[in-house]
């Protein structure tokens, strides 16, 4: 388990670098330097006790950095607790409250088990929030993976990759307790669904993609 967790990393981190260019984060920030959002989605990733958590920590400074610079008057944080016992939103703002975002701007979302889900789930918070102006702020592996999904359904949600000279990973976030985010009987989802179940659910096949448009018709376009 140890050795897949390592390599799923790796390889997070290498194409990270390797997509940086593809997808042109930097002009891709640029292109909505003038705009404030009224929320952004940052997706949730497993949190591992005495792990390495640098893709999740990377999503949290990010979230921090919009905010800071007044690119977002609010954050949604969204996940469940999918392959550890960890439940990701809860996780990611108690770290993100104890670096200073206040907590009064920061929302969660605990259904979500997809990357998908984080998505749909997220932008029924902004419904019921009047929320019309939105962006998804991620790592740019993700955001590359959920293009089609987003360009398909949620054409309105505005893509803010993290800009990685703007965030400091060299941060020591390690010392945040968050044992209080753990799920009780936990079971990893792989162990709640066959294979063919996830992947089912992952393309976003168990949300009710009827009210979509109508979601849609209540946001507003970016530049």
């Amino acid at each position: 388990m140890k050795t897949k967790i390592t390599v799923s990393l790796f390889l997070i981190i290498l194409l990270n670098s390797c997509l940086i260019k593809r997808m042109s984060y930097h002009n891709l920030n640029v292109k909505y330097k003038e705009d404030v959002f009224d929320a952004v989605i940052v997706p949730g990733f497993p949190y591992f006790k005495n792990g390495n958590n640098d893709v999740l920590k990377m999503r949290i400074l990010w979230a921090k950095a919009l905010y800071d610079m007044g690119k977002t008057k609010h954050i949604i944080f969204t996940g469940s607790a999918v392959s550890t016992e960890y439940k990701e939103a809860l996780v990611m703002k108690k770290i993100a409250t104890e670096i200073g975002v206040p907590d009064s701007v920061i929302f969660i979302e605990l259904k979500a088990e997809h990357s998908t889900e984080n998505i749909y789930y997220s932008m029924k918070i902004c419904e019921d929030n009047n929320f019309t102006k939105v962006a998804l702020a991620t790592d740019v592996v993700q955001t590359f993976m959920l293009k089609s999904y987003t360009n398909n359904y949620f054409p309105y949600i505005a893509k803010l990759p993290i800009h990685y000279e703007k965030i400091n990973m060299q941060k020591d976030l390690s010392y945040i307790d968050v044992s209080d985010c753990k799920v009780v009987d936990f079971v990893a989802l792989k162990n709640r669904k066959s294979s063919e179940e996830i992947a089912y659910s992952s393309k976003g096949n168990n949300i009710d993609t009827s009210g979509y448009y109508l979601l849609n018709s209540r946001f507003v376009s970016p530049k």
